[in-house]
C-alpha cells in the first residue's frame, strides 16, 4: 500500500512540474517580442535569432518556439550596437548566445538571467553593456541561471584584486574576465569551466602560477598574453606551458627559443595556444600528437622554413591564420577529426602547397574563407 501511495505522489509531483513547465512556455510565447529576423539551423531542426529586424521593443523576449520549432541560439552580433533594447528575458531552451550579440548595447541593464545551466556565451556578447547587474562571490561578477547564479564569471570586481577564488559551479570565464588585474598573483580555475575567453588573463603583470583544470575544452585567442618574469611555467624540451598537478602540460603556451630548429611536443599537451610558435623562422618539421584537439591563431605563423608538419588525429579546431607565412610548407594533411576551422589558415603560405583532406567535402563547420588563397586541396584522401 505504502509503495503505491509513494508512486502516486511521484506521479503528481511529475505532472505538478510539467504543467508548470507547459505554463511557463505558454507565457514565453504570448508575451514574445514580434519583427525579430531568424535563420534556420544547418540541421534544419531549430531556428537563430540573428536580428532585430522590425522589433520596437525596449523590454525584448526572445520567443522559445518560431514557425513550430524550438529557437536555440542568438546569433553572432545580432543586437549589436542596439541602443532600444533595456532588458532581455531569454527563452528555457537556449543553448548559446553568440560572439558579439550584445555587443555595445549600451541601455541594456539590470538582472540578466540565464535560461539553463548548459547555455554557452560567446566573446565580447556582452561588451560594453556596463548596466548589467551580476552576481557576486569572492572577488569575482558572474551570471547565472536561477538555480546556479555563478555560471559564468564575467569580470573581477575591480582591477586590484590580488586573488580569487573561483566559485565550484562556474562553467565558463568569460571575455577579458581578468584583463589587467595586474595586482592579481595566483589563481586556480575550478574543475567544471569548460571556456576560458579571449584575452581573459591578458595584461596580468604580477600573475605567478594559474592552474588549468582538464575539463576545458575551449581557451579563446590571448588569453594567456600577460607575460610576468616570475610566473611558474612548466618546462618541456624548451617550451613553456601551464596545466594543473594531474597534467602540467595541458596548454602549450609558447617556445622558449625561436631560434630551435626542432621541439618535441608532450604528449599531454591538448591545447597550442596562439602565436605558440610564431616566428620560429629556423624551425623545420614538426609533429603534433594524438592528444592535441586545438591549434589556436598563429600557432606556427610565419615558420618560414617549416617543411613539415604532422597533425594529430584529435585535433578538432584550427585557428585563423595558423599556418600564415609558412613558405616552405608544401603539403599539409588535415584529418576527419577537424570539424571547426577559421578564416584564412595558409594566408601568405607557400602557393604551391597541397592540401589533402581527409573528409570528402568541406564540413559545415569550417569558415568559407579557410583556403583564402586558394590552394589546391584533395578531399577523401585516404594516406
Amino acid at each position: 500500500m505504502k509503495k503505491k501511495i509513494l508512486v502516486l505522489v511521484i506521479f503528481m509531483l511529475s505532472l505538478c512540474l510539467a504543467l508548470l513547465s507547459c505554463s511557463s512556455d505558454k507565457e514565453e510565447e504570448e508575451n514574445a517580442s514580434e519583427g525579430l529576423e531568424y535563420e534556420l539551423s544547418s540541421d534544419g531542426k531549430s531556428y537563430i535569432v540573428k536580428g532585430f529586424g522590425s522589433c520596437q521593443d525596449k523590454e525584448l523576449v526572445i520567443p522559445g518556439m518560431y514557425k513550430s520549432l524550438p529557437v536555440t541560439a542568438i546569433g553572432e552580433n545580432a543586437f549589436r550596437d542596439n541602443m532600444t533594447i533595456t532588458s532581455v528575458k531569454l527563452p528555457s531552451g537556449l543553448k548559446s548566445i553568440g560572439h558579439g550579440a550584445f555587443y555595445c548595447c549600451y541601455n541594456l541593464a539590470g538582472k540578466m538571467v540565464l535560461p539553463n545551466n548548459e547555455i554557452t556565451v560567446g566573446d565580447f556578447a556582452f561588451e560594453g553593456c556596463s548596466g548589467l547587474i551580476y552576481n557576486s562571490y569572492d572577488n569575482g561578477l558572474y551570471l547565472g541561471s536561477s538555480e546556479k547564479p555563478y555560471l559564468v564569471l564575467m569580470q573581477a570586481k575591480d582591477k586590484y584584486i590580488t586573488s580569487c577564488e573561483i566559485n565550484s559551479e562556474a562553467r565558463q570565464i568569460y571575455t577579458r574576465a581578468f584583463s589587467y588585474c595586474s595586482e592579481l598573483k595566483s589563481i586556480k580555475v575550478p574543475e567544471g569551466v569548460v571556456s576560458i575567453g579571449t584575452q581573459a588573463f591578458e595584461g596580468c603583470s604580477s600573475l605567478m602560477e594559474l592552474q588549468i583544470p582538464n575539463s576545458v575544452t575551449r581557451i579563446g585567442t590571448g588569453a594567456f598574453s600577460f607575460y610576468p618574469q616570475a610566473f611558474n611555467y612548466n618546462i618541456y624540451d624548451n617550451v613553456k606551458y601551464i596545466g594543473n598537478e594531474e597534467n602540467p602540460y595541458l596548454v602549450l603556451v609558447r617556445a622558449n627559443d625561436k631560434k630551435q630548429t626542432s621541439f618535441t611536443i608532450n604528449e599531454n599537451a591538448r591545447f597550442i595556444s596562439d602565436n605558440a610558435f610564431n616566428g620560429c623562422e629556423q624551425l623545420t618539421n614538426i609533429e603534433i600528437p594524438n592528444s592535441v584537439v586545438s591549434i589556436e591563431s598563429y600557432a606556427f605563423g610565419f615558420c618560414s622554413n617549416l617543411t613539415s608538419i604532422t597533425i594529430g588525429n584529435s585535433v578538432q579546431f584550427i585557428g585563423s591564420c595558423a599556418f600564415c607565412g609558412c613558405k616552405q610548407l608544401e603539403s599539409i594533411i588535415i584529418p576527419r577529426s577537424v570539424t571547426e576551422i577559421e578564416p584564412d589558415i595558409f594566408y601568405t603560405a607557400n602557393f604551391s602547397l597541397k592540401i589533402y583532406c581527409e573528409a570528402e567535402s568541406q564540413p559545415s563547420g569550417w569558415n568559407e574563407r579557410w583556403n583564402s588563397s586558394n590552394l589546391r586541396v584533395i578531399w577523401g584522401y585516404k594516406g
